[in-house]
């Protein structure tokens, strides 16, 4: 009964999860996989939609992720933004999430960078870029700050104990 039980919670999350959710979790796989398990250890993630449905985790208000680089043994976090298109002044986040992420920062002494993702598939973006938190000052985006912080998506992610590349 097990079985049957966990495949039907299985087939309800597939049909009741946002599409948006749902490219939002693809691109944090994507993300997660250009980090080596022997450089990097996952401290910590975000749980899943399924995970908040019925009872909110109140720590699913940080980064997405919280990583140790074994070779600087620093920890660093990464909030990673998946988007179909981009609009010149796009608004990507509220003036209070960003300051929540500012104060996550200040608060723990982990840096923190932004990953954005561009692109129709989530699983294999056209365009990324990786910005340090502390870079931002305002909630709109446009693509000549952005050209600053572009990166090969496919490629590994590299951590000098102060900047994300």
């Amino acid at each position: 009964m097990g079985l049957i039980k966990k495949i039907a919670d299985t087939i309800i999350d597939e049909l009741t999860t946002p599409r948006n959710v749902k490219r939002g979790e693809a691109f944090e796989d994507f993300v997660l996989e250009r980090f080596p398990k022997k450089y990097y250890e996952l401290e910590y993630r975000t749980p899943r939609y399924r995970d908040n449905k019925d009872r909110f985790i109140k720590k699913s208000r940080q980064p997405d992720f919280i990583f140790f680089h074994r070779p600087s043994r620093k920890k660093f976090a990464v909030e990673c933004k998946n988007w179909r298109f981009f609009k010149n002044g796009k608004e990507w986040i509220t003036e209070e999430k960003l300051n929540e992420y500012k104060e996550f920062e200040r608060r723990k002494g982990i840096k923190t960078f932004i990953v954005i993702g561009l692109g129709e598939d989530p699983e294999d973006p056209d365009e990324m870029f990786c910005i340090p938190l502390e870079d931002i000052k305002m909630t709109k985006m446009y693509r000549r700050f952005l050209e600053k912080y572009q990166r090969p998506p496919r490629k590994a992610f590299y951590f000098n104990g102060t900047m994300l590349k």
